[in-house]
């Protein structure tokens, strides 16, 4: 007799305290589970189950289980459960789907027999599956998919757009110090050049972040002294008909990030919000912390385990249908009008957000105002306070510097821009021309400079091979990728200092100063 099995000497009492145990075990799951006996009844049900069939409890207790299932499959169904309970120990997987109209679920698999209830009969438990939920991750897996396609293109145009405007930017930099006593009309010219090339690389540079790839200089910060240090610019972007109120929690905890990003996101979704409310409403920002447990996260799929400080924008404004909340965080999309927007604030938002290791999701109703719930994850440090802004450093200098760099645009400007500073330059274009130099002429180099990625030897591993040979020679890093992106592709990281692209000649110089200073 099976040990679940009351003596007569425990009476109804214990059968009731077996039976509750039983249920116990089956309303623990997260997952629909329903239960059948020998005569293919019924007999427990979880609440999850009864969530995904659309029927209570009462409604299916004690209720034949081929009543859930369209009559052409009742009979093959009938006879794969009589053999999974006629065949204790085994697992019999069943693949029957409910024919309802929504289609909404399945029989998904049965658990290992030899299940017997609190009197001893022989029981069997099933999982069943939403049919509806599984698409809905396939659907989230899919557009996951198409991000990180998009953001690897938006990157590949990013690089090398930079290179584009990094000549542009120190061309006309140069020509505007050069020529001080142009002509008015000519002097505008050069500065509406280095506006769009300044403009063309702060869209770059959103891209570069939707695609989680941006230049970043995170440090331990406080999410609510960012909200309340931006406070007084967000009201004045605001208008006066939207009422702003910001909120943070005592003690909050602080997390890893760059405070211009953070700030940008702020922005980002202010601005958002603003344009959701062309009447005036209400826009709350507010930054608590908040623990994840596992059996949170199991409950709600748009959380993740762990401590986590909480960013929440709301507002009160037009809301959004569900096709646009699908499209939000895609690059380029966007509800407003033609030169009304880029339709990248928000992807901007989505990667920086990424990029910091944090999550990002939205609530939204047409007539019901929209939330952004982002969540930074918590490290255990201080915030600090930003530090001052530092000295004008020196310009120019006497020492030789190699430069190595792949496209001939930014190598002239590159030369040219050392040249006029004092500097003596030796440019190739390819790593193994470098490798090459004359012994003489390379124990000669006090600096290299050099792209990053380029064809055949990476400009990591020419650092590497040339310092092999000079010990003392300093390196500088430039790329139009982020560092940890090229870690990723080279399998390393870079031993060096590093300048992004695009960048002006002025960057350039207190660069490459301040790299031949460093002690």
């Amino acid at each position: 007799m099976p040990s679940d099995i009351p003596s007569a000497e425990n009476g109804n009492e214990a059968l009731l305290r077996s039976e509750l145990r039983f249920r116990a075990i089956i309303d623990g799951f997260a997952d629909p589970l329903l239960s059948i006996d020998r005569d293919l009844l019924i007999r427990y049900v979880n609440g999850a189950a009864t969530r995904v069939l659309g029927h209570g409890a009462r409604e299916l207790l004690a209720r034949p289980v081929g009543d859930l299932f369209h009559p052409d499959e009742r009979a093959s169904l009938e006879a794969d459960l009589t053999h999974a309970l006629a065949s204790p120990g085994a697992t019999k997987l069943l693949e029957h789907r409910v024919r309802r109209a929504d289609g909404a679920w399945e029989l998904a698999e049965t658990t290992p027999n030899g299940l017997v209830d609190p009197l001893g009969r022989p029981m069997l438990v099933l999982h069943v599956r939403c049919v509806t939920e599984r698409r809905g991750l396939q659907a989230q897996l899919l557009q996951q998919a198409k991000m990180e396609s998009v953001g690897r293109l938006a990157a590949g145009v990013a690089h090398d757009f930079n290179n584009l405007l990094t000549v542009i930017l120190s061309c006309s930099s140069s020509l505007r110090d050069a020529l001080s006593h142009l002509p008015p009309a000519l002097a505008e010219d050069v500065r509406e050049i280095e506006g769009a090339a300044q403009r063309a690389a702060e869209l770059t540079g959103q891209l570069l972040a939707f695609a989680r790839k941006q230049i970043v200089n995170p440090a331990p910060l406080d999410l609510g002294q960012v909200a309340y240090g931006n406070e007084r610019m967000l009201r004045r972007l605001l208008g006066e008909d939207i009422e702003l109120r910001v909120e943070r929690e005592p003690g909050l905890w602080a997390i890893s990030a760059d405070a211009g990003q953070v700030t940008q996101v702020i922005v980002n979704l202010a601005v958002n919000a603003r344009d959701a409310m062309p009447k005036g409403g209400t826009l709350e920002i507010r930054a608590v912390n908040v623990t994840v447990t596992a059996d949170m996260a199991i409950r709600d799929t748009g959380l993740v385990p762990g401590e986590w400080v909480r960013l929440v924008v709301r507002d009160s404004g037009v809301g959004m249908s569900s096709e646009t909340r699908a499209h939000i965080f895609e690059p380029f999309f966007t509800t407003k009008e033609q030169s009304k927007g880029t339709g990248l604030g928000l992807a901007t938002v989505y990667g920086i957000v990424k990029q910091a290791g944090g999550h990002i999701h939205v609530h939204s109703e047409l007539g019901r105002g929209t939330t952004f719930d982002i969540c930074f994850p918590r490290i255990l440090a201080t915030a600090g306070a930003e530090g001052r802004p530092a000295e004008q450093p020196q310009l120019t200098g006497t020492e030789c510097v190699l430069v190595v760099e792949d496209d001939p645009g930014v190598r002239a400007v590159t030369v040219r821009t050392l040249q006029s500073a004092g500097y003596e330059v030796r440019a190739v274009s390819r790593p193994q021309e470098a490798l090459d130099l004359p012994r003489e002429e390379a124990g000669r180099l006090h600096l290299l400079i050099t792209d990053v990625v380029m064809p055949g030897l990476d400009g990591r591993l020419l650092a590497g091979e040339l310092r092999n040979r000079l010990p003392s020679l300093r390196v500088l890093f430039v790329s139009g990728y982020a560092p940890d992106t090229i870690a990723e592709r080279n399998a390393g990281k870079l031993d060096g200092q590093f300048l992004a692209k695009p960048f002006t000649g002025k960057a350039l110089l207190a660069k490459v100063r301040a790299v031949l200073d460093a002690r």
